[in-house]
Parts: structure tokens; sequence; C-alpha cells
């Protein structure tokens, strides 16, 4: 399983530093941001670096979050008003969240 994992990864950022580095190029871009979940990824981070040839900028890693943050926050704070949904809840593709 580990292997599959990491076998799976590289081919990820292999994907994702190959097109960015040619969309750098194609577009001539003096710089490209990174952020997010993704951009806590160690080897990621890396492979931007010494691929890329232009600036790159990236949150620290402890600032680098997804969206899972801001919806479980979301989630607690209607638990704590009593918002309770059962196993049947779908998604619901711009639900307001106030």
């Amino acid at each position: 399983v580990a292997d599959l994992a990491a076998s799976f990864q590289a081919s990820v950022i292999d994907v994702l530093v190959d097109k960015t580095a040619r969309a750098v190029k194609e577009y001539q871009v003096k710089g490209v941001l990174m952020a997010g979940g993704v951009a806590a990824n160690r080897p990621l981070r890396t492979r931007m670096r010494e691929a890329l040839g232009v600036p790159l900028r990236m949150p620290p890693i402890s600032l680098a979050t997804d969206n899972a943050t801001g919806v479980g926050v979301v989630g607690c704070w209607a638990l704590e008003r009593g918002q309770l949904t059962g196993w049947d809840l779908d998604v619901v593709p711009r639900l307001k969240l106030a």
C-alpha cells in the first residue's frame, strides 16, 4: 500500500510540475503562486522550485490548508447551534453557510 501511494504521489507531482512548467513557458508568466492544501506537499514544493525558472510563492506549510478546514469550522458552528443532519444528507452545491 505504501509503494502504491508513493507511486501515485510521484505521478501526480510529475503531471502538476510538467503542466505548470509548460504554462510558464507558453504564457511567459513572471511568477507562480501555489496555495491551498497542495502547497503543503513537500516533494511538490521542491520539484516546483527546481523546475519553473520563475519565482514561486507559497505560504508556509503551517498555513497551507485546504477548504476542509473551513467546512469543518462551519460544521462545528452548526453543531454548537444544535443543527444536525441525517446520514441521507446529499451534496448541495452553492449551499449558503450563513
